[in-house]
């Protein structure tokens, strides 16, 4: 989900659905939420009234991360 968010600044909830196809509904809210208490993402929320439209964003702490992150994606690619 964390790759799929940095591809994709402020995709939406049902885009990240269907993007992940074996992923439930509440196992998304679950990690997303996680990700938001963590400060790894930020939620901006559009619309006057429910259901409103929310959109996904990597935080600047997540961006400093992810070229870590893509050097183990590398290594665990190489090693064996």
């Amino acid at each position: 989900m964390f790759w799929i968010i940095a591809q994709n600044e402020g995709i939406g909830f049902n885009q990240l659905r269907n993007q992940i196809l074996e992923i439930t509904n509440m196992m998304l809210i679950r990690s997303l939420d996680t990700l938001l208490v963590e400060g790894f993402i930020s939620k901006s929320l559009s619309g006057n009234k429910a259901p409103f439209h929310s959109e996904y964003y990597l935080t600047h702490k997540a961006k400093e991360l992810l070229p870590l992150l893509l050097k183990l994606n590398e290594f665990g690619k190489h090693s064996d």
